[in-house]
């Protein structure tokens, strides 16, 4: 394989992780962060996961949680951008 099919199967890989990111960012969003989630939970019901329970539940160290809430909090259209560009993207320019 050359070394451009290299580099197109990376950039492919580190896409998908970054939008797999993301998705995890979006998804603990729906917990509060400090707290219980939202949506009351109705009398006799199991309590809610807090968003620190739902992520070490996920295997997710605090640093992990954070970095993939700040992901999910990038607007769509420059996370988009970031992505899908073909320059390398990172955190820190």
């Amino acid at each position: 394989m050359d070394n451009e099919a290299d580099n197109s199967l990376q950039r492919m890989c580190l896409r998908i992780q970054a939008r797999a990111i993301r998705r995890c960012g979006e998804l603990l969003k729906t917990y509060e962060a400090p707290g219980t989630r939202t949506d009351k939970p109705s009398v006799g019901a199991h309590t809610k996961l807090t968003q620190r329970q739902a992520a070490e539940g996920a295997g997710l160290s605090k640093h992990q949680q954070v970095q993939a809430v700040r992901v999910a909090n990038v607007p769509s259209e420059d996370f988009d951008v970031a992505v899908e560009g073909a320059e390398k993207t990172t955190l820190v320019k």
